[in-house]
């Protein structure tokens, strides 16, 4: 599958060149999955000559629409899964997914709109988390930490000191 994102065929950010289950005969395979679904097939495979050109993502509204939807599939996944929440996966995963993209799947290379998609990418994974937590807080998997509780100044007693005669 050769993506287009934003209008434009990406070279690099890790969509090109994907290969995925398009064609197979419904008795010889089932799909598994909510999101980016894959194909659990009895037999073998073959390989198509030529590649699917797919305009996956047009433009930004369509970006962030399915950036809501796909983000809540997911997130209500993570909660179903058992998944505990953990203090730094909200920041460092976001930034894992950025430098994945750009750096190690040389993003980079792919210009402006390279730069964009990977950090709309790692948003995603910020925004995923969140909705993550908020499925956690409200079936009270995760307490909040409240604000410390200061107690009143403890007063000091003094014994009287003893005086000799």
């Amino acid at each position: 599958i050769r993506s287009r994102i934003f209008g434009r065929r990406f070279r690099y950010c890790g969509t090109q060149a994907e290969q995925k289950m398009r064609l197979f005969r419904r008795a010889a395979g089932r799909w598994q999955g909510t999101v980016h679904e894959t194909v659990k097939l009895y037999g073998r495979t073959r390989q198509l000559r030529h590649a699917i050109e797919h305009d996956s993502t047009p433009d930004l509204d369509t970006y962030l629409s399915k950036l809501n939807r796909y983000s809540s599939i997911e997130a209500a996944r993570m909660c179903a899964s058992g998944q505990k929440p953990v203090w730094w996966k909200p920041w460092l995963k976001p930034a894992g997914t950025f430098a994945r993209m750009y750096f190690g799947k040389l993003g980079m290379l792919d210009g402006p709109e390279g730069f964009r998609f990977c950090v709309l990418s790692a948003w995603e994974t910020w925004i995923t988390y969140q909705k993550f937590l908020e499925h956690c807080r409200a079936r009270n998997q995760y307490i909040e930490p409240t604000a410390p509780v200061h107690a009143p100044p403890k007063e000091e007693w003094h014994e009287p000191a003893c005086v000799a005669a």
